[in-house]
């Protein structure tokens, strides 16, 4: 559920004999956390206070200010200083719990001085994680709530005084102890350690394989395995560059072996690898962070994500099989592709623990904390089956130290959104910010939903996926939801644009690290990503203007909905690339993407045209063919 494990790998070895102590440090963390998950948790700051200690003190050290080269002594003991300060400042509120209760907030100056040191230091580890973009959101909204009484029309508001500012986010659970850090101390973490585990037994191995042996021979099989390796990787990792790294590094070489430009194999890498944040069973962590905001249950979003998730992936199946019947690109020949029978009989066994997680989700309907504690048992066990799945002493160290490597960059993302939400919250911001936005669109909901995506893309561009959408939400969640739109679909809405901003251009993230493995162009990949994912763009609309692909309403509207989305993905899909039975002339791909556009609001009207010019170019396709072949067409021979 990271965003860059592969950068913490690195940054870990730099570390030298610093990493064992950083690896004692993480299986600590990880047993407190699942004692905490198994046993009750402890009282709310303190759960968190000590979760944020063990995060501050692996970032300082796993981030080391010199992060390309090895620093001098003096460098690494600054950073070894500074974690212990933000080490200090986190346990402070642990030492003196019982006091603060007695005192019923009313901070002390050793309070206010920890306070102060950890926003710095908070800001900082932001920095070395994550990068510049969200602590200079966060300085910003330190920067409102002082200046406030020097804000200029509907912004303004009675500015705070620093001490109350340092109060109120260190000393309560609205700042950076509040509802994101909150979420990261019990559910997050619980499901980051349960998927560093599955990766450890092979489940991802399987999962790769056995789509390899789904969908190997088809047309253009491997960017089609990269598609389905990618979904269902993403149910485990949630994060992004992870899953390009991981599946790409296999599914790149392949893509480009059977004659998929370079550009074109690392921008569906990336766009499969982005879409895995939003598939449920697991998705990122950002959906634990939604369920709390929204107020429902964990799965009342993973049923609502359902459908639209399977567009997505829908859209880019669709794309890469008219690329690959369009330039004549076959599969491969199954003699270069593992056997499911066999995989089934060496691995199959894996399957049980995630199938275990998504019934406890769904039917028993645990929490999702308590969910991932039951099943990491079970995964063990079922693990012990097979001596090649089987894990040492060394996989259950590895696991446990390498979720919490992976929570650093969460825990610092959650806790600047933290100051981010208390800001908000104090200064009326979001209400604010939704009004003008309202203005902005003149009071119209689709000018609004646009403005609600640029500002859901520009906030998530170089942020982790939690933090975008839940600065994103604060301020863009209201204005939607002024319109009628349901909270589900309102914060649904902004989730998508979130994750989307990682194959956005001008810093695609995902796209740019597929683009290396694919030795590509880094923005012409980001763009032929952001081209061939289009989806991610149009499904958000449908779902607005549709609540019942969210599952909302009768199961008669849940159905037509959904038929008359997957004609909008194939006709949209067919405009893309200009290609449907056979290649489409220019002017048909023009009235393809304008069916695609009328079948995205739901209506008697709009499907009835989009369904019938549908299904009219279909038949002026079939006919053509028909006439220039004398029948249809066989698909491209494997190989």
């Amino acid at each position: 559920m990271s965003d860059s494990k592969d950068n913490v790998a690195g940054a870990s070895r730099r570390a030298g004999v610093w990493f064992w102590v950083a690896t004692g440090i993480g299986v600590t963390m990880s047993l407190f956390q699942l004692y905490t998950a198994g046993f009750g948790s402890f009282p709310p700051m303190i759960q968190r206070s000590i979760h944020m200690a063990f995060g501050v003190a692996l970032g300082f050290m796993l981030y080391p200010l010199l992060k390309d080269r090895p620093g001098s002594k003096a460098i690494r003991g600054l950073d070894l200083l500074l974690g212990a300060a933000a080490v200090f400042a986190c346990l402070h509120i642990v030492f003196t719990y019982d006091s603060l209760v007695d005192r019923m907030g009313l901070p002390t100056t050793m309070d206010l001085v920890c306070g102060g040191i950890l926003l710095v230091l908070l800001i900082e580890i932001g920095r070395r994680t994550i990068g510049w973009p969200l602590p200079i959101i966060a300085i910003c909204a330190l920067l409102y709530n002082y200046l406030g009484a020097y804000m200029p029309g509907m912004l303004a508001h009675r500015g705070k005084s620093i001490e109350s500012i340092i109060s109120y986010l260190y000393t309560t659970t609205e700042g950076v102890f509040g509802l994101p850090i909150a979420i990261s101390a019990t559910t997050v973490y619980a499901f980051i350690l349960f998927g560093t585990f599955l990766v450890k037994s092979g489940t991802g191995d399987f999962l790769t394989d056995s789509a390899y042996s789904l969908a190997g021979t088809s047309p253009g099989g491997p960017a089609k395995i990269a598609v389905l390796s990618s979904s269902f990787f993403g149910m485990i990792s949630g994060s992004v560059v992870a899953n390009v790294v991981s599946t790409g590094s296999f599914t790149i070489p392949l893509m480009k072996k059977i004659g998929f430009k370079p550009y074109f194999a690392g921008a569906v890498e990336a766009t499969a690898s982005t879409g895995g944040q939003i598939m449920p069973p697991i998705m990122g962590a950002a959906v634990f962070i939604m369920a709390e905001i929204v107020g429902v249950p964990y799965v009342q979003i993973l049923f609502a994500a359902a459908i639209p998730a399977v567009l997505y992936f829908l859209s880019l199946l669709l794309v890469i099989h008219f690329r690959a019947l369009k330039m004549g690109i076959g599969g491969l020949n199954k003699s270069e592709l593992p056997v499911l029978s066999k995989v089934l009989k060496a691995k199959g066994h894996l399957i049980i623990p995630p199938v275990m997680l998504v019934f406890v989700l769904t039917v028993i309907r645990y929490s999702p904390m308590k969910t991932a504690f039951l099943t990491l048992p079970v995964l063990i066990l079922v693990a012990a089956m097979r001596k090649n799945t089987r894990l040492s002493l060394k996989d259950f160290i590895d696991a446990m130290k390498d979720a919490a490597f992976i929570s650093v960059q969460i825990i610092a993302a959650c806790a600047l959104a933290g100051i981010v939400m208390a800001v908000v919250t104090q200064t009326g911001l979001g209400l604010k910010f939704s009004n003008l936005l309202i203005t902005l669109a003149h009071n119209s909901l689709f000018p609004t939903l646009f403005l609600v995506m640029v500002v859901s893309i520009i906030l998530g561009t170089g942020v982790t996926t939690s933090a975008a959408y839940i600065v994103a939400s604060l301020l863009g969640a209201t204005a939607l939801e002024q319109f009628g739109v349901p909270p589900i679909a309102a914060h649904l809405f902004i989730l998508y644009f979130a994750v989307i901003s990682f194959i956005t251009p001008p810093v695609a993230i995902g796209a740019y690290a597929a683009a290396g493995i694919a030795g590509a162009n880094p923005f012409k990949t980001g763009f032929e990503a952001t081209r061939i994912g289009i989806a991610g763009f149009i499904v958000p609309f449908m779902f607005v203007y549709g609540p019942s692909l969210l599952l909302i309403g009768s199961v008669w509207e849940v159905i037509t909905t959904s038929v008359t989305a997957i004609v909008g993905i194939l006709a949209l899909a067919a405009s893309l690339e200009g290609y449907l039975l056979h290649r489409c002339p220019l002017w048909e791909r023009f009235v393809l993407f304008g069916l695609a556009l009328l079948l995205i609001k739901p209506g008697l009207l709009t499907d009835g045209i989009g369904i019938g010019g549908m299904a009219l170019i279909f038949l002026m396709q079939w006919r053509s063919r028909k006439n220039q072949t004398g029948g249809p067409q066989p698909s491209p021979q494997v190989g």
